[in-house]
């Protein structure tokens, strides 16, 4: 790669294409499928773009380090095609440009999407253009793919046009040589540590699929961000669907790289902020109409954010665990130290620098959360096979009779070499089975989190329902690892339940249905 020092910004309204053009819409704006090359010079480069009307007349151009077909061309070119495969399978997908500066450090890394920048030229605010791309060198692509991608709690790919999307992904990017890295996220439903787990499992089937289409497997990373990364607020539907994504990342295939993208990621403060904001808007609804109005740093939005601090944090003096540490009253617009380490100028040419537009700056950490990812992975050395399932608990449902009532649990899909829950479960209860099978089951409305626990002869499948107003708490299940004439069945099992009395529980044996 060619290590090319910053160069001034291009405006070339005027120049003549030779390039073809093929236009579409792309994030609402016509674009030409090619950057045209013009006088031996390529305009292109980590926020260059040909865009234009159906002669597609080049009204955006590069800056920092654009010069030269096998830079900024190189990935512009293939980022066309990947958006004109999305548009032909109507797939939603955001792409960005990565960059880096010649010491290809996680510091010195930048991304902006081709549209954002667009938009900004066309505005004439060139300026702020060239303080975020500064002088970096285009070495990758990343397409954040959305939309049902998968099943509620599943990790397998249900969605046909998404396969194709990642079948025609790896036809564009399999001949480069280039590093895959899979990112799966989720968002914040259920508990941190499967969601994590989640995400890397669907990053790993997503994987899989490029594989299958020719994509060398050794150039393959997996990591699973889970729903440490949001884009968008957890607090709406809208908001959730957009958190639950698969970010793949293309880039020069360089190990560092691929390291210094996930650290790139995994420390953006953008992140604290939209976690605290969601926090907060949870307990006021004053903060909530604030975020709403685009008015998140007002007045009123301190004053409720103190109001909420001080309920929820009140100790008598009198208590034996307070201390007096001779601080004072917490206000809700304190010091800010994001200040003295330097964090990122916010970067609204990004996905996520867009997403923070409208949150609190407070960026304490009272109401930020801890975030759980998994270890970035080589694909090649971490295979999750999806169809090495535990006998019996190979995405199977599981139900039994409890006092009349069917309750019923799946799927349940246990990895035979790891001894993880490759799936998440829905709990279904169907009150008064025995008299009416044709009863509607009572679904769980969140996430059910799993623990496994081995022995020699079977597994404990235990099931925490998280959510509060179910009608159970928990579930646990022995199950016979060996089976009696191709049956598997389970030794004995308990449902925990909330009753008049108190926590209650009552014996539970089911069997595949």
């Amino acid at each position: 790669m060619q290590n090319i020092k910053k160069v001034a910004l291009v405006v070339s309204a005027s120049l003549a294409l030779t390039s073809c053009s093929s236009t579409g819409d792309y994030g609402g704006i016509s674009t030409a499928t090619w950057i045209g090359c013009a006088g031996g010079m390529i305009v292109g480069g980590l926020a260059g773009k040909a865009i234009g009307d159906n002669q597609g007349a080049l009204i955006g151009a590069g800056i920092g380090a654009l010069v030269g077909c096998s830079v900024g061309f190189f990935w512009a070119q293939r980022e066309a095609s990947l958006a004109e495969a999305a548009e032909k399978q109507n797939v939603d997908v955001e792409f960005e440009r990565i960059g880096a500066t010649e010491d290809e450090t996680v510091e010195s890394m930048v991304m902006v999407q081709s549209k954002a920048i667009i938009q900004a030229e066309e505005a004439g605010d060139t300026k702020q253009i060239e303080q975020v791309v500064d002088g970096s060198d285009v070495v990758g692509l990343s397409a954040t793919v959305k939309g049902d991608i998968f099943r509620t709690g599943q990790t397998s790919i249900s969605s046909r046009k998404h396969k194709q999307f990642f079948r025609e992904y790896s036809e564009t990017m399999k001949s480069s040589g280039s590093a895959v890295l899979i990112v799966g996220h989720t968002d914040s439903t259920g508990s941190a540590k499967v969601n994590a787990n989640v995400s890397l499992k669907r990053a790993s089937s997503v994987a899989a699929e490029l594989i299958r289409n020719g994509f060398p497997p050794e150039n393959i990373y997996v990591y699973g961000a889970g729903e440490s990364q949001p884009i968008a607020t957890n607090n709406t539907a809208t908001g959730r669907a957009d958190n639950r994504r698969i970010e793949i990342v293309t880039l020069d295939n360089k190990p560092e790289y691929v390291s210094s993208y996930i650290k790139y990621k995994a420390t953006e403060p953008a992140y604290a902020k939209l976690r605290t904001t969601d926090n907060i808007a949870k307990r006021s609804k004053t903060v909530t109409q604030q975020v709403a109005q685009g008015k998140a740093n007002s007045d009123a939005s301190s004053k409720a954010m103190q109001e909420v601090f001080g309920k929820e944090h009140q100790r008598s003096a009198k208590s034996r665990s307070y201390i007096d540490f001779g601080g004072e009253v917490y206000r809700g617009h304190e010091e800010n130290l994001f200040t003295y380490i330097g964090a990122r100028n916010l970067n609204r040419f990004s996905i996520i620098g867009q997403a923070v537009a409208s949150t609190i700056e407070e960026t304490s950490c009272v109401y930020d959360e801890p975030t759980v990812t998994t270890p970035l992975m080589k694909y090649s050395e971490h295979r999750v096979r999806t169809t090495d399932y535990l006998p019996g608990m190979n995405r199977t449902a599981w139900g039994g009779k409890v006092n009349e009532h069917l309750v019923a649990l799946a799927p349940l899909a246990v990895d035979k070499s790891t001894l993880e829950a490759t799936e998440t479960p829905m709990v279904f209860v169907y009150e008064q089975y025995s008299s009416n099978p044709k009863a509607k089951a009572i679904k769980t409305k969140k996430n059910v989190d799993v623990n496994i626990y081995n022995g020699t002869e079977g597994v404990i499948y235990r099931a925490f329902i998280q959510d509060e107003k179910y009608p159970i708490k928990c579930i646990d299940i022995a199950v016979n690892k060996k089976h009696q004439n191709g049956k598997f069945s389970a030794f004995a099992g308990k449902i925990y339940y909330q009753g008049p009395n108190g926590l209650m529980m009552a014996d539970y044996k089911p069997g595949k249905i």
